[in-house]
């Protein structure tokens, strides 16, 4: 979540708890994303019987930048006699973690991409523009980065992290472009990360101060665990947190499979 936010939970709907409330971290009225956090609930925390209600509203209703929300995810576990096979045996825990991609959960939707189909396996080419228009939006899991009608741009400590569902998928390869002064990573769980491309190559190069390096960046994802794991995140931030002209990306290129319907 992010901007001027109050996050509240109930478990009738009617008496609310609010868990998290940006006025009393800042008295001054954010009006852009940089403050995007992360919230983590657990039910079991709270007295309920079969609902857990959640509401996010603004802590000022008479202005706007109110409270925002790019991504939900649930992890859950299941009750042995509901448990897949897999889970059931002996030393499994019976746990399932799923992340549902907000407004891509409709694999159906998907079939415009297809370009090919070949001995039961459909391929896919996608290609998403990362700019003001939002089109990268369901892939979003944090975002503090700046826009503009070409691009996002990580100056200074902004970054994006994007996640990708693999779960159905045999292959995955995306490829980024990028310019500026870029730092792309990957990680399988959000926490430890991989750097697949650094302009600065450690800082051995100095930090530029135009465009023009722009350059595709090819990341396979099942060579970085995407096919155990079933998601993948990817990381775009600045190479020098200090400046400006940070990482940039104009769009990303997914060719991909699956199992043909």
């Amino acid at each position: 979540i992010a901007q001027n936010y109050i996050f509240e939970v109930s478990a009738d709907g009617e008496s609310w708890t609010i868990i998290a409330d940006y006025s009393k971290i800042s008295s001054d009225r954010i009006t852009n994303a940089d403050n995007a956090t992360v919230i983590i609930v657990d039910p079991d925390d709270y007295d309920l019987d079969d609902y857990l209600y959640v509401r996010l509203r603004n802590t000022a209703t008479s202005g706007g930048h109110g409270g925002a929300i790019s991504r939900i995810t649930i992890r859950h576990v299941l009750k042995g006699a509901d448990a897949p096979e897999i889970d059931q045996a002996p030393g499994k825990n019976n746990t399932t973690t799923e992340v549902i991609p907000s407004g891509g959960a409709d694999k159906a939707d998907d079939d415009q991409y297809i370009v090919s189909t070949s001995n039961g396996i459909a391929y896919y080419k996608r290609t998403v523009k990362t700019n003001h228009t939002n089109a990268d939006a369901e892939f979003l899991e944090y975002n503090s980065a700046g826009v503009n009608s070409g691009l996002r741009f990580c100056d200074n400590d902004r970054q994006l992290i994007y996640a990708f569902d693999t779960s159905d998928m045999l292959s995955a390869v995306i490829t980024f472009a990028l310019s500026q002064n870029y730092v792309l990573e990957v990680s399988t769980d959000g926490e430890d990360w991989t750097i697949v491309a650094d302009y600065s190559q450690g800082g051995k190069v100095p930090h530029l101060t135009t465009g023009g390096n722009n350059t595709d960046i090819a990341v396979d994802l099942f060579q970085y665990g995407a096919g155990e794991s079933g998601v993948i995140y990817v990381r775009l931030r600045n190479s020098d947190p200090s400046q400006g002209w940070g990482g940039s990306i104009s769009q990303f290129v997914m060719n991909y499979s699956r199992k043909a319907n």
